[in-house]
């Protein structure tokens, strides 16, 4: 399975990977290497992670104050929200 990203969490995504490679090289690729794990551990295992919203389950970035909110069914895994967790928080639920 190959999973698809909705646009803003894209943008949210490459807005946070910015934000750490502005501060720290080396906490950026910390992030990305976090992002990653998390990502494999998702595809691996799509049903391991808590529901946090109707179909919607949660996956938390390891070390970094972030979650990857994502749905699946049968055939696809649509990540809908890579979002920070000490802001706003369901602000992706309006999201289609």
């Amino acid at each position: 399975m190959k999973a698809s990203f909705h646009p803003e969490s894209t943008a949210e995504l490459e807005g946070a990977m910015n934000w750490y490679l502005a501060r720290d090289d080396e906490v950026s690729k910390r992030f990305a290497y976090a992002v990653d794990d998390a990502m494999n551990r998702i595809l691996d295992n799509p049903d391991r992670f808590p529901l946090v919203c109707g179909n919607f389950r949660g996956c938390r970035i390891t070390k970094f104050p972030y979650q990857i909110i994502y749905r699946f069914g049968k055939d696809f895994l649509r990540i809908q929200a890579v979002a920070h967790l000490s802001r706003r928080l369901g602000y992706w639920k309006k999201r289609r």
